[in-house]
C-alpha cells in the first residue's frame, strides 16, 4: 500500500471519528487535494462538489481555501491548466484575510509553482519568501513544494550545484509529509531538465550523453515510483522525456516509437507548448532512420506548431532541431533561417537563466 493512500486512509479515519462537522469538512477538502494530485480526478471532482454544496450557503474560510487549492489541483493535474493559478489567487487571498497562516503558507507556495511556470521570476521570489517565512517547521507541505520550486528554477539556470540542497530539502519534508506525489515530482522534474539539458548540449554543446543518461535514469524511476505508489497523474509527459533523451543518445527508433505512441495524449495533458520542439525531434529522428517523407511531414508540423509556443528554449530547440534538418537536406536558405532564430531564442533564454541567478541570490 503507498504512502500517499496510508495518508488518504488516516484521514478517512479523522473523518470517521470528527463529531464537529466544519472540522469533518475540513479533513474533506484536504483528503479530496490528496486524491486530486495522485490522479483520482473523479472521485476528488466528486468530493469537491459534494462540499461545495454543503457549504455553499454557509463557507466557512478554512474549507473554502481547501477547496480552491483542491480545484486548483484537479485542474492542473488533469492537464496543466493554467486556470489553476487562479484558483490558488483565491486560496491565497482568503487565508491571508481570514488568518489562516498555515494555509497562506502552503497557498503562496502553490503560487510561487505557478509564478515559475510562467516564468514571472519577481512574483515567484515574492511566494516562496512568503511561503518560507510563514511556514512553520513541521508545515511539511509548504515547505516541500516552496523548497522545489526553487531546485527547479536553479535547474533551469543550469546551476545543478545550486538545486540538489532545495532538492534534497523538498524530499525531506515530503517523506516527512508521507506526500508521495511531490516525491514522484521531485524525480520526474530532474528527468525533463536533464532532458531538455541534453538537447541544448546536442545543439550548442556540452555533456549532452551524461544529460541524456541521467534523463533516462530519472525518467525509470519515475514510472516504477509512481507505479508502486498508484500516482497516476499526467503519464504520457515522462513518456515524451524518455524519447527525447533516447534521441540525444543516438536511439532514434526507440525515440520515435515513444514520441508517435505518447506525444498525442502528452499535447492534451498540457505539452501543447513543447509541440514544435516535439515534432522537430520527431522529424529528426525520422530522417536519421531514412525515413524522408516522414520526416519533411513532421517538420512541416513543427514549422507551423511555433504558435503554440510559450518559452524561448523550447522555440530554440525546434529551430536548432530544424536548422540541422534542412542542412541535411542541401536547403541551405531555410537551414540558415532556422539557425537564425535558435540563436536569437537562445541568446533570450541564456538572458532568462541569469536573471533567475539573480532573483534567487539571496537562497544560493
Amino acid at each position: 500500500m503507498s504512502t500517499l493512500t496510508r495518508r488518504a486512509l488516516w484521514l478517512d479515519g479523522k473523518i470517521t471519528h470528527c463529531l464537529h462537522r466544519a472540522q469533518r469538512g475540513v479533513l474533506r477538502a484536504e483528503r479530496a487535494g490528496v486524491l486530486a494530485r495522485q490522479g483520482q480526478l473523479s472521485e476528488a471532482g466528486r468530493e469537491v462538489a459534494a462540499l461545495a454544496q454543503e457549504f455553499g450557503a454557509q463557507p466557512v474560510p478554512e474549507i473554502s481555501v481547501s477547496l480552491f487549492l483542491a480545484q486548483a489541483w484537479l485542474a492542473y493535474f488533469q492537464d496543466l491548466s493554467p486556470h489553476a493559478r487562479d484558483r490558488v489567487r483565491r486560496a491565497h487571498r482568503l487565508a491571508e484575510a481570514a488568518g489562516l497562516v498555515a494555509q497562506q503558507a502552503l497557498s503562496a507556495a502553490w503560487l510561487a509553482h505557478f509564478d515559475y511556470v510562467h516564468l514571472d521570476l519577481d512574483a515567484m521570489a515574492e511566494h516562496v519568501s512568503e511561503a518560507l517565512t510563514l511556514a512553520a517547521p513541521k508545515d511539511h507541505a509548504a515547505r516541500s513544494r516552496a523548497c522545489l520550486v526553487l531546485a527547479d528554477a536553479f535547474h533551469l539556470a543550469q546551476r545543478i550545484d545550486l538545486a540538489q540542497p532545495w532538492y534534497a530539502l523538498s524530499r525531506q519534508h515530503a517523506q516527512a509529509e508521507g506526500d508521495v506525489v511531490t516525491l514522484s515530482a521531485l524525480i520526474h522534474n530532474m528527468a525533463w531538465h536533464r532532458a531538455m539539458h541534453a538537447l541544448h548540449a546536442a545543439l550548442w554543446g556540452g555533456e549532452a550523453a551524461s544529460e541524456a543518461r541521467q534523463a533516462l535514469t530519472s525518467a525509470s524511476a519515475t514510472v516504477q515510483f509512481d507505479r508502486v505508489r498508484g500516482v497516476t497523474t499526467l503519464p504520457a509527459l515522462i513518456q515524451v522525456a524518455m524519447a527525447l533523451a533516447h534521441s540525444v543518445l543516438g536511439d532514434a527508433a526507440q525515440a520515435l516509437a515513444l514520441y508517435e505512441t505518447h506525444a498525442p495524449q502528452a499535447d492534451g495533458q498540457g505539452l501543447l507548448p513543447l509541440r514544435a520542439m516535439v515534432l522537430a525531434d520527431m522529424a529528426w529522428c525520422c530522417e536519421r532512420l531514412g525515413e524522408r517523407d516522414k520526416a519533411l511531414h513532421y517538420a512541416g508540423a513543427a514549422a507551423a506548431s511555433f504558435r503554440f509556443s510559450h518559452h524561448a528554449d523550447d522555440r530554440a530547440m525546434a529551430h536548432g532541431r530544424l536548422a540541422q534538418l534542412y542542412r541535411c537536406w542541401g536547403e541551405g536558405r531555410k537551414a540558415a533561417r532556422h539557425q537564425r532564430q535558435a540563436q536569437l531564442q537562445w541568446a533570450a533564454h541564456q538572458q532568462l537563466q541569469a536573471n533567475v541567478l539573480v532573483v534567487l541570490a539571496r537562497w544560493t
